[in-house]
């Protein structure tokens, strides 16, 4: 009996031993990656190989793609990336290590693909069917059965990513065109010289390298990809009613006045004396804080714009004198010369300014 317990103590002895030494064993990289055994297929070199062919195909000049272009371009890290205080991989891969991709990537794309139709903009210019079908091959390990090597999906899905988070959260927070450089330098003035300014104030500009600091940042990026949109109710309202139109033509329209939403004009006063210009609509609104009064105006032609600004009002000049502009006087005007008839019946007068006196037509 007692012979038979030694025995059974010893089998228990030896059991407890193994298990003890198994819980000491250290897990394999396959084990800890999310890549599984295709983490042993990484290879530098390939990676490195496929990056450059991404940047030498990419002839893209938006800025947004140049500022993602020049920080893949550098081997040591870019300025941005220093600027973290955390020196990049040598690659300056951001979204995914050999543990497997971050889960970051996963969090953008359904941000993307829900923001993206709400706003008026095309997913194919931010990659999301491309992006959400490399994901896939990634969460299914399918690179064997799709016939896809790691090495080439993964840098294309990286480089691809941090375009389409500079792209949308510098365009959302600016706007994705330049209206100051394209709308101040599109139509000439009425006899000229130079152009019709539409924009009186200073339009911000996009911020690249900020966004790519935020991409590159794995505790910040999120919250600022969330809150890359503009603000206030015009936007809200326009958006709502974005969702609900199934017309082409109408979403075009709204998804325009959305994008210049995004242009930030100097910021209005939310209370208080204000009066507010809706130049398109050819409607003033003079607002106190007990009434609100409106009428109809009249603004600019294409080539004597209206320009968009915001200012301060110090004084109000009752049926003020209209001191037509020069270009006017020329284009319109003169030819009317020593036509007393003319200028009576739109009640016009030339003044001398030197002496004040009122001239003879």
């Amino acid at each position: 009996m007692r012979s038979k317990s030694f025995i059974l103590y010893s089998i228990l002895s030896i059991f407890l031993l193994a298990s003890c030494l198994d819980g000491q064993r250290t897990p394999t990289e396959a084990e800890l990656s999310a890549f599984g055994n295709y983490v042993y297929r990484l290879d530098t070199t390939k990676l490195q190989s496929k990056l450059q062919a991404l940047l030498t195909a990419d002839t893209s000049h938006w800025r947004a793609d140049q500022t993602v272009r020049q920080y893949y371009s550098t081997p040591s890290g870019s300025a941005t990336a220093a600027s973290l205080n955390s020196k990049p991989s040598t690659l300056n891969f951001i979204w995914f290590s050999r543990m497997g991709v971050s889960p970051d990537a996963d969090s953008i794309v359904a941000l993307l693909r829900r923001e993206l139709p709400r706003n008026g903009l095309d997913s194919a210019a931010f990659f999301l069917p491309a992006l959400a079908s490399d994901l896939d091959v990634v969460h299914r390990l399918a690179f064997d059965s799709l016939g896809i090597d790691i090495n080439q999906l993964l840098p294309r899905l990286d480089y691809r990513l941090t375009q389409a988070y500079v792209r949308y959260t510098a365009g959302q927070r600016r706007g994705f065109l330049r209206p100051a450089k394209l709308l101040n330098n599109l139509d000439f003035k009425s006899g000229g010289p130079g152009y019709a300014r539409l924009f009186d104030y200073d339009v911000p500009t996009p911020d690249y390298d900020e966004a790519l600091r935020q991409a590159c940042d794995p505790d910040a990026r999120l919250a600022y990809l969330a809150d890359s949109h503009p603000a206030g109710p015009v936007y809200e309202a326009l958006v709502r009613q974005l969702d609900s139109l199934p017309n082409a033509e109408q979403r075009r329209t709204l998804a325009v006045n959305i994008e210049r939403c995004r242009w930030q004009m100097p910021q209005l006063p939310s209370s208080g004396r204000r009066i507010l210009v809706n130049i398109p609509a050819q409607q003033l609104w003079a607002i106190a804080p007990d009434s609100i009064m409106n009428m109809r105006i009249c603004c600019g032609t294409v080539l004597t714009k209206t320009p968009l600004l915001s200012s301060a009002i110090t004084h109000m000049q009752v049926n003020p004198d209209w001191i037509i502009p020069q270009n006017i006087v020329r284009n319109e005007v003169v030819r009317h010369a020593g036509d007393s008839a003319y200028f009576a019946r739109n009640r016009y007068y030339i003044v001398d300014r030197t002496t004040g006196d009122t001239l003879s037509p």
